[in-house]
C-alpha cells in the first residue's frame, strides 16, 4: 500500500513540476519569452552542449533590433553579447553612441564617433577612430585582427610581433593607411 502512495505522490509530483514550468515562446533569433513572467531569455549551448536560457535584463527593441558580428543594435541601444561555459549572456554597451555606431565588415570590431570597440563591449584603449580598420585576411586569424595608423590589434591588444601571422605583412605593403 505504501509504494502505491509513493507512486502516486511522485506522480502527482511530477505532473504539477511539469505544469509549473515556464514555456518559452520564440521571439527572434536566439531570443525568448519566459510566457508566464515575461521576462526575456537568450537561448544558447552551455557545459556539455546542454540548452541553457540566460537571462536578460534589458529591455531590447525587438521591432528594430539586429545582430551583427557580436553587437546586437536596436533603435535606441548597443549592446554585445559574449559565450561562456554557462551559456551566452547580453550586456549594454553603456559607453557606445548608438547614432554613430557600425560595426565593421568581420564582426569583431566596432566604432562610434568616441572610441573602437571589440566584441565583448571592449573599448580597444588609445585606438584611433578615423584610421581604424578590421583586417581581412584569407586564414583563421581575421576575425580579430584590426589596425589603425599606430598600431595592429590582436583581439584589441596591440601587438608588436606579427611575422607569425599568415598574409598580414603582405595586406599592410598592399593596403597602405
Amino acid at each position: 500500500m505504501t509504494s502505491k502512495i509513493t507512486k502516486w505522490v511522485l506522480i502527482i509530483l511530477s505532473i504539477t513540476f511539469l505544469i509549473s514550468c515556464s514555456k518559452y515562446e520564440h521571439i527572434q533569433d536566439n531570443f525568448y519569452r519566459d510566457s508566464r513572467s515575461g521576462k526575456i531569455f537568450f537561448k544558447s549551448k552551455g557545459e556539455l552542449n546542454s540548452t541553457v536560457y540566460n537571462r536578460v535584463n534589458y529591455n531590447i527593441d525587438f521591432n528594430s533590433m539586429f545582430i551583427s558580428g557580436g553587437f546586437i543594435l536596436d533603435k535606441d541601444s548597443v549592446y554585445y553579447f559574449y559565450d561562456t561555459s554557462s551559456g551566452t549572456f547580453v550586456n549594454k554597451l553603456v559607453d557606445a553612441d548608438r547614432e554613430s555606431f557600425h560595426v565593421m565588415k568581420e564582426g569583431y570590431y566596432a566604432v562610434d564617433k568616441n572610441n573602437v570597440f571589440r566584441a565583448r563591449g571592449e573599448v580597444v584603449e588609445n585606438a584611433d577612430i578615423h584610421s581604424f580598420e578590421a583586417i581581412e585576411l584569407n586564414n583563421d586569424s581575421t576575425c580579430c585582427l584590426g589596425r589603425d595608423k599606430n598600431n595592429i590589434y590582436l583581439f584589441g591588444e596591440v601587438i608588436t610581433d606579427f611575422s607569425d601571422i599568415e598574409g598580414l605583412n603582405e595586406y599592410i605593403m598592399k593596403n597602405p593607411l
